[in-house]
This record gives C-alpha cells, sequence and structure tokens, in this order.
C-alpha cells in the first residue's frame, strides 16, 4: 500500500486558488501632494485674489468687459455663480468697481 503523505495530489483534483497580490495590498493613496484648481472647492478669497489678478492682466486702460472675465474663469474651473460671488465680494471690498455697466477695473490699477 502507498502513502499519500508527501506524494503530489492527482491531476484530477482542482489547483488551489491563490489571491491577486492587489487584493491583499492595501489601495494607494489616491490624494497628491499638490493641489490642483480641479482637486476640490477653491476658497471664496482664492477666487477673488483670481478673479482680480484676471482683471489686472486684461485691462487695456480702460477696465475689462465681464464677459471677456469668463473664459479665464471657466478654465480655472469656477462656475458663473462663482465668479459673480468672487466679482460681488470684490466689489463690497473696494478691490474693484464698475465704471460703467458691465465694465471692471481694478481700484488700484
Amino acid at each position: 500500500m502507498k502513502s499519500d503523505v508527501g506524494s503530489p495530489a492527482p491531476s484530477s483534483s482542482v489547483p488551489p486558488v491563490s489571491l491577486p497580490a492587489a487584493a491583499s495590498a492595501p489601495p494607494p493613496e489616491a490624494k497628491p501632494a499638490t493641489k490642483a484648481p480641479s482637486d476640490g472647492p477653491i476658497s471664496l478669497e482664492d477666487m477673488k485674489n483670481f478673479v482680480e489678478q484676471k482683471i489686472i492682466a486684461l485691462n487695456k486702460g480702460k477696465g475689462v468687459k465681464l464677459e471677456t472675465l469668463g473664459n479665464p474663469c471657466k478654465g480655472a474651473g469656477m462656475t458663473l455663480m462663482q465668479l459673480e460671488a468672487a466679482l460681488k465680494g470684490l466689489m463690497d471690498e473696494g478691490r474693484i468697481y464698475e465704471p460703467k455697466v458691465g465694465i471692471v477695473t481694478a481700484s488700484g490699477a
């Protein structure tokens, strides 16, 4: 009589299933070390600073049309409501003003 101890399993048996290495490892950290504009909500102060800098950069002496601010702000991940909130906040603080309807300029410019 033969002993089954130490002998390989017969070929008709099902081979053992091994788990993939990724299943046993903890998930990698999903958050990057630096914050990009599209990583989450932008603070109102950051939005106001961004809009004010765009107004200063785009102003060629006669102010900046409000429509002109739409594309750079949208590219930075801001919504129209966020742009309006930033503009209102800047006006309330006296950092920008509206010399004509639809035209804004920085107070220091």
